[in-house]
């Protein structure tokens, strides 16, 4: 891969512009990239590379090479950070998220989840949460990680704080690694797990409780997984629902 096209599909009568011309060309094909806001700034990916590049001041860095990870999963973007959800680091599989900052890419990567166990993910999605405070007026960020695990057959669903990098819940439960997935975040911060069972419903954040139908009809009570905060020694503890 040598160049990032620009394709306006408001009108595909205008030609296809070259938008970027790489510096250091991917090893292999390019399973896709992620632009900020502005598109000034994009990560590109493909299944052993990950280059970060800012277009404004012509640097490429080659974070595959920084941080020793591929099989890269899914990259989201905020204002102020990539963030990266790898599957293997130093060849080694596991879960790894770590952020790059946006305006100062070579500033220390910082980890939210490092593990190292030996596990196959996939169909991983990353969303970003905004959790409005019940003691004021003001709202905090979070980033919802979502994967099954191979071997355990599990889907995991982590919330993480990106002011205190703490994870604040953990849901996991039953997913058969051969069975497709997919993971959706509504703006009411309900999260969504489609499968071929049907679709499964979390309640993430600190909410009241509701009432839905379930399959057949019938009326079920749901809780917020951070309706139990309180049951927490102290902010560094986790809450981990298993089912």
């Amino acid at each position: 891969m040598e160049k990032i096209f620009a394709f306006n599909y408001y009108d595909d009568a205008k030609d296809i512009s070259t938008y970027y011309k790489l510096e250091n060309q991917l090893d292999d094909q390019p399973k896709f990239g992620v632009f900020n806001k502005d598109q000034t700034k994009f990560i590109v990916t493909s299944s052993l590379d990950i280059l970060f590049v800012d277009i404004k001041k012509r640097q490429e860095i080659d974070l595959d090479d920084r941080e020793e990870v591929s099989a890269i999963q899914n990259i989201i973007t905020d204002n102020k950070h990539f963030y990266v959800l790898a599957n293997k680091k130093e060849q080694r599989l596991g879960y790894y998220l770590f952020n790059v900052n946006l305006d100062d890419p070579n500033v220390e990567s910082e980890y939210l989840i490092s593990w190292t166990n030996k596990l196959d993910i996939g169909n991983c999605d990353l969303h970003l949460m905004e959790e409005k405070d019940l003691e004021g007026d003001g709202s905090h960020l979070n980033i919802v990680v979502s994967y099954k695990s191979i071997g355990i057959n599990t889907f995991n669903v982590f919330v993480i704080n990106l002011d205190d990098k703490l994870i604040k819940y953990w849901h996991e439960g039953y997913q058969l690694w051969e069975s497709p997935v997919k993971g959706f975040l509504l703006n009411s911060n309900d999260f969504l797990i489609l499968s071929k069972d049907g679709i499964n419903v979390l309640a993430l954040g600190e909410k009241d409780g509701r009432v839905i139908k379930d399959q057949e009809g019938f009326d079920r009570y749901i809780h917020s997984l951070g309706s139990i905060n309180y049951i927490k020694i102290e902010k560094t503890n986790h809450l981990l629902f298993a089912c």
